[in-house]
């Protein structure tokens, strides 16, 4: 809600959901989250993983963590583009925008309203916002990830014990998202432009200008904290499991 422009303190927004919706409303657009975060997750690293041996073979003057990093930049390219309707329709059911006489309210009704007002290209509104910012995002996260593992203590047989991938993955992710925030900001604003209740943006330029002109730089991390809190312990948890699944699968090198 931030991030689209509804500036506010953190507790007072949470405040006002439960108010206005019950403490449902604090999980609105969840399912499209899950039904989503499933296959992306699964393509960015699987991807992530396939694309260092190619990176590697294709630049062989770099090695380590830049490997790693141009990898994962290139999976989260290919995650967003095999899975971004899902994300468009978590968005907008999040923010419970409504078209004309239409609301997000769940999936279906979701996509509908995109493709009848947008046709289905509308489905992959702001996608060049996200891709632009996916592409750092996961670059960092990913290399950022690799130096740290390196980093942290390991156990009598070299290996770094499951629980650091959740410190690594957790630090990674915090810098990350800092790091890149303000293009996570436009991405939001242009998934929801055009949409009754929400600014229309005509390009990525037109809605980073609009932004600082209209509310001042401040607004590219207006959600950032609640974004922390909730990117530190998901990203540990994330790659704690991938790790975790890598030794049950004996994938584990």
């Amino acid at each position: 809600m931030s991030q689209a422009g509804d500036n506010g303190n953190f507790l007072k927004l949470l405040a006002d959901v439960v108010r206005a919706e019950g403490w449902t409303g604090l999980w609105r657009g969840n399912t499209a989250n899950v039904i989503r975060v499933i296959p992306n997750k699964g393509v960015l690293m699987m991807c992530s993983d396939m694309y260092k041996a190619g990176v590697a073979a294709a630049l062989p003057t770099i090695n380590g963590a830049s490997v790693s990093s141009i990898a994962g930049g290139l999976a989260g390219v290919t995650a967003v583009i095999c899975t971004y309707p899902l994300e468009l329709a978590r968005t907008r059911m999040a923010y419970r925008i409504q078209d004309g006489s239409t609301q997000y309210n769940n999936l279906i009704s979701t996509f509908r309203a995109v493709i009848a007002s947008d046709g289905l290209l509308g489905l992959y509104s702001g996608v060049w916002a996200t891709l632009l910012g996916v592409l750092p995002f996961e670059g960092i996260k990913f290399g950022l990830y690799d130096i740290l593992k390196s980093a942290l203590p390991r156990n009598s047989l070299d290996k770094l014990p499951p629980i650091w991938t959740l410190v690594a993955g957790a630090l990674s992710g915090a810098i990350a998202h800092f790091l890149t925030y303000p293009l996570d900001t436009v991405r939001r604003r242009m998934q929801v432009s055009g949409a009754v209740g929400a600014a229309k943006y005509s390009n990525i330029f037109n809605c980073l200008q609009t932004i600082i002109k209209k509310e001042g730089w401040t607004a590219l991390f207006y959600g950032l904290a609640p974004t922390m809190l909730r990117a530190i312990p998901g990203l540990g948890i994330h790659m704690f499991v991938y790790e975790i699944m890598k030794i049950a699968l004996g994938l584990d090198n």
